[in-house]
């Protein structure tokens, strides 16, 4: 069934969305404080996923590693490190947090088919990523991220984005924006 008129087969998204395991991603956070036009803290990300045993995400500022963040749905646990200042901060997921966390794991299907998959999916049309044709889709105000705990980043207002390959039928991008205290977290 196509999703909102669109020439992706959504069906065939989840079938080749179910085969994958785990996979390795990169990213780019950008913080922008509200009605300034200049960030004012961008990182680029390397992220591994694992539906299994959980993720693993390092975040590089200038090229230098400021923080590597661990989350074990096996000890249901996530450590947080920033090898510059030598702190650890070590957050226990209790069974509300673990499922917000495996929900939004991209290599567990289960999550985007519920977020994509909905009435509330709009289609934005084809664009060139990289070279290659995608087809895009959004999400509006997910409140996926309300249950996270007030020392991490809280954020409201969120939209989220993902860029689907005509051709394998598999996502190449996924976006995100959403309001964090007075400014605007972006990232993709």
């Amino acid at each position: 069934k196509a999703l909102n008129g669109t020439s992706i087969v959504w069906a065939g998204v989840a079938e080749r969305l179910e085969g994958v395991r785990s996979y390795k991603a990169q990213a780019r956070r950008v913080l922008t404080e509200t009605g300034q036009e200049e960030p004012f803290f961008e990182c680029d990300i390397l992220r591994y996923f694992s539906p299994d045993h959980g993720s693993v995400e390092e975040s590089y500022e200038d090229g230098e590693l400021v923080m590597q963040a661990y989350c074990s749905i096996a000890e249901k646990a996530v450590l947080i490190l920033f090898p510059e200042n030598r702190m650890c901060w070590r957050l226990d997921l209790n069974e509300e947090l673990l499922s917000l966390v495996e929900y939004v794991n991209p290599a567990n299907t289960e999550g985007i088919m519920k977020l994509f998959g909905s009435e509330r999916c709009t289609r934005l049309g084809s664009r060139e990523i990289d070279g290659v044709i995608a087809e895009g889709f959004e999400v509006k105000d997910v409140e996926i991220f309300s249950q996270l705990p007030e020392l991490l980043l809280h954020p409201e207002d969120i939209n989220i984005r993902m860029w689907v390959n005509e051709e394998t039928l598999l996502p190449i991008r996924i976006e995100g924006e959403g309001f964090v205290g007075k400014g605007l977290l972006t990232g993709f």
